[in-house]
C-alpha cells in the first residue's frame, strides 16, 4: 500500500529525532492510519498529501475532545478565490469515503482553514495544497495555544 511505503520513507526522520520524540513522531503517523481508506481516495499527485491530512483529521478529533472548538459563530464565506476554491474541491472524494462524524469534522476543519484565507492567497507556494496544509496546522496550531491559555486561567 502506498501509505505504508511513505511511512517507511520517513524512517530517517524519526531517527534523528531526540529518543524521546521518537514514540510520538511513531504515534503521529499510527494516527493516519485511522483515515487510510479515505487517504487513499484522495486523488493526490503525492501519497504525502493524503497522509498529511489524515493527521490533520485525527488532530482536529483530538482537540475537539479536548475542548477545543474553531467555531466562533462567524460563517465561513461560501466562494473560495481561484485556486483555493479548486484545492478545496479536489478534497471531496477524500471526504465522502469518511465516515459520517468524521466527514462533518473534516468539513469543520476546511471551514477554519478558511478563515486564514488572505494568507493562503499570499503564500508564496505555487502550489495550493500547500497552503491549505498550512491553513489548517495554523488554524489548529492556534486552537492548541487557546486552549492551552484557557487551563492556565482555570483555578486548580
Amino acid at each position: 500500500m502506498a501509505q505504508l511505503s511513505e511511512f517507511r520513507r520517513w524512517r530517517r526522520f524519526r531517527k534523528a529525532l531526540l529518543r524521546s520524540e521518537r514514540e510520538r513522531f511513531r504515534e503521529m503517523l499510527d494516527e493516519a492510519r485511522f483515515h487510510i481508506s479515505a487517504s487513499s481516495m484522495a486523488v493526490r499527485t503525492s501519497v504525502f498529501e493524503g497522509v498529511f491530512m489524515a493527521i490533520l483529521l485525527h488532530h482536529r478529533e483530538e482537540l475537539e475532545e479536548l475542548g477545543a472548538s474553531n467555531d466562533d459563530g462567524k460563517e465561513s464565506t461560501s466562494l473560495v478565490p481561484g485556486e483555493m476554491e479548486e484545492e478545496l474541491r479536489s478534497w471531496e472524494k477524500f471526504a465522502r469515503a469518511l465516515r459520517e462524524s468524521d466527514r462533518v469534522r473534516f468539513e469543520g476543519m476546511l471551514a477554519a482553514a478558511c478563515e486564514e484565507m488572505p494568507a493562503m492567497q499570499a503564500s508564496a507556494s505555487p502550489f495550493p495544497v500547500h497552503a491549505l496544509l498550512m491553513g489548517i496546522l495554523f488554524s489548529q496550531h492556534k486552537a492548541v495555544e487557546d486552549l492551552k491559555a484557557e487551563r492556565r486561567r482555570e483555578p486548580r
